[in-house]
């Protein structure tokens, strides 16, 4: 029975530093069911390898002997009558060429396609999606196949967690010897004739990163990011020398999962918005919100209270870019509470003063993961 697989979200590096820091270091669970980290054992070195994340949506094909074919946007199935920029109807065209490049990956594997739903993943691009800050703005549209494949069990099993279990990942290349960091030795799979693209056969980017280290490791990837997004490569190559690039992905193994984090560039994300002019009026107000905000809201015992007790500091919790917004709802709760009077005497409400609260706690927060992940 054909069912949605999704593809999972690509995270920043400092969620990737979080993880990788968990894993490694996580003991066990104690009497209250806490987790236990030793933070004296070391992170790990790994050579990584990076491909350029391209400006579109996502997309994938799905193919088992017992469900057939079928093509996904990043959170449902799609159908002639119900599409997704054209992705469906354009790859239906090429079912044979996905089915084919499916086969090849399950011969290479050792897949059995009785047992097992193989998802290719890949972002569709091209035309005018995303628009003109996107490499593949003007060009034809093309599937950007990524690293690496998904294999899922026919018959699905769900954890505790209400998510598949079972499934495998591999790299979406033939012939790939000892090695599995984008060599020449590895044959990525593609079928040109019919707009079917592999990021792993353009420029790839090797880099060790160094988890004790995390800040060398970020500096060299945003400074290849900055190279690309001024010209992308994979344009370029196909002829389209003035589109700006996105950034850049590292995708890796490791204790037997999958890891992702993106690095993404500015240019792709459209012109900066000119401030409002704003009369007297509006600037005497707006003077009072940011006196408001830093005296009586934003002190740096509530930001860290808001730390402790939306990370759950206190039963062993950690800090959590994912959090944020648990940090943002109960900091902005916990200054509306307790100085609901001095809003009263300034004459401001909620909505006044919300939008610089967040701005100031986000930046507040942000500063401090970074700090702690050595970044």
């Amino acid at each position: 029975m054909k069912r949605m697989i999704k593809f999972g979200s690509i995270n920043d590096y400092r969620v990737l530093i979080e993880d990788i820091k968990h894993i490694t270091q996580y003991v066990k669970q104690d009497d209250s069911d806490n987790s236990i980290y030793d933070e004296t054992i070391n992170l790990p070195k790994l050579s990584v390898v990076g491909s350029e994340k391209i400006h579109g949506t996502n997309g994938s094909v799905c193919y088992s002997n017992l469900d057939g074919f079928w093509i996904q946007s990043k959170d449902r199935i799609l159908s002639l009558e119900d599409d997704n920029a054209e992705c469906c109807k354009e790859n239906l065209k090429k079912k044979d060429s996905w089915i084919k490049i499916i086969k090849s990956l399950a011969n290479e594997y050792d897949i059995d396609l009785n047992q097992n739903i193989i998802t290719v993943f890949f972002e569709w691009a091209g035309g005018n999606i995303m628009g003109s800050k996107s490499a593949l703005y003007k060009l034809d549209y093309k599937s950007m196949i990524f690293q690496y494949f998904m294999v899922t069990p026919t018959i699905q099993k769900l954890g505790k967690d209400n998510r598949e279990t079972g499934t495998k990942w591999f790299q979406t290349c033939t012939n790939p010897g000892n090695s599995f960091d984008g060599n020449l030795n590895n044959i990525w799979v593609a079928d040109l004739e019919d707009n079917i693209f592999n990021v792993m056969n353009y420029d790839t980017y090797h880099i060790e990163i160094d988890f004790n280290k995390p800040k060398e490791s970020k500096l060299k990837l945003e400074n290849l990011v900055k190279k690309i997004e001024q010209c992308s490569p994979i344009a370029k190559s196909m002829g389209q020398s003035t589109n700006i690039g996105e950034g850049i992905v590292i995708q890796f193994k490791y204790n037997d999962k999958l890891y992702r984090a993106k690095f993404k560039g500015e240019k792709h994300a459209g012109k900066t918005r000119m401030p409002k002019i704003l009369d007297p009026e509006a600037l005497a107000k707006e003077k009072i919100v940011n006196q408001f905000v830093l005296k009586h809201g934003c002190t740096n015992i509530r930001l860290n209270q808001a730390y402790i007790m939306s990370m759950d500091i206190l039963n062993g919790g950690k800090g959590d870019i994912r959090k944020t917004d648990v940090f943002m709802k109960w900091l902005v709760t916990d200054i509306i509470k307790e100085k609901s009077n001095v809003l009263k005497e300034l004459t401001l409400d909620k909505k006044d003063v919300t939008k610089k609260i967040s701005q100031i706690g986000r930046e507040w927060l942000i500063n401090r993961l970074d700090e702690e992940a050595g970044l």
